[in-house]
């Protein structure tokens, strides 16, 4: 019997850790519906091409205001904060992506030539703009990613060092944001302590989580998107919905740890 007990206590921990993330999941995933207006207006933004990046500012927007308790729902008369927010997270994402264009600038260039051939001989970007056939656009989807497949896997030395640099940074990428929020510079988003504080436990299982997240709510609203106009509506909430999620998701991971004395 006493041999059993640190088993049972480990599971024990193990599911209490789990039930503490589920229920920061479930909180994240309910907070995009709160607050009907900012639904309204975060989808409607999302909609429209070329402003739809201000999108991204709306969930820093969110961050700022978990990270200060501050009450007030979104809105427009947020928009210049969220305009400069955005501005200043696409200056945090293209920093920390330089190195892997530089990689693939200098040790990619017969294959990223190889793969853009093959992209713009199969007609699917000409198809995606102006066509009307959403058969006729799956099955040059489905041939692109079978030629695209057998690229890679030539190239699979070469492609694998720069996918991994380019993970590694999509991966810490959310604390950089949340950081330069709480600090309110953009060096801070290139602390040392990001990379060490994103590689734990419960910011690994809920940026897994989130993803999986994504990834459902997009397959359930896959066929929807061939439909003209609707198709920029539901880009527009999936957009909000995501990004409002993933603030409040990271925020609290990020506030978890400052608490308790992580950061």
């Amino acid at each position: 019997m006493n041999s059993r007990r640190p088993t049972i206590l480990f599971l024990t921990a193990v599911l209490l850790f789990f039930r503490c993330l589920m229920a920061s999941f479930m909180q994240a995933l309910k907070r995009p519906f709160a607050d009907k207006k900012a639904l309204v207006l975060g989808t409607a933004i999302g909609a429209l091409p070329g402003v739809n990046i201000l999108v991204l500012g709306f969930g820093l927007a969110e961050s700022d205001r978990l990270l200060n308790s501050r009450r007030r729902p979104l809105g427009w008369w947020q928009m210049e904060g969220i305009m400069s927010k955005t501005i200043a997270a696409f200056a945090i994402a293209a920093i920390y992506f330089l190195p892997v264009i530089l990689v693939s600038t200098f040790f990619l260039r017969p294959f990223l030539s190889a793969a853009a051939g093959i992209i713009g001989n199969s007609g699917f970007i000409s198809l995606a703009l102006w066509g009307n056939s959403p058969f006729e656009l799956f099955r040059i989807l489905m041939g692109l990613g079978a030629e695209l497949s057998v690229l890679v896997a030539s190239n699979f030395s070469l492609v694998l060092p720069a996918a991994l640099l380019g993970l590694l940074f999509y991966y810490v990428l959310p604390f950089a944001l949340v950081n330069f929020v709480k600090k309110g510079s953009i060096a801070e988003a290139f602390n040392s302590k990001i990379v060490r504080d994103s590689f734990s436990a419960d910011y690994f299982v809920l940026w897994v989580f989130f993803h999986i997240y994504v990834y459902i709510l997009f397959s359930a609203l896959a066929f929807f998107f061939f439909l003209p106009v609707l198709n920029f509506v539901l880009l527009g909430f999936v957009s909000f919905v995501s990004v409002t999620t993933a603030a409040n998701l990271f925020t609290q991971v990020f506030m978890e740890k400052s608490r308790f004395g992580k950061r």
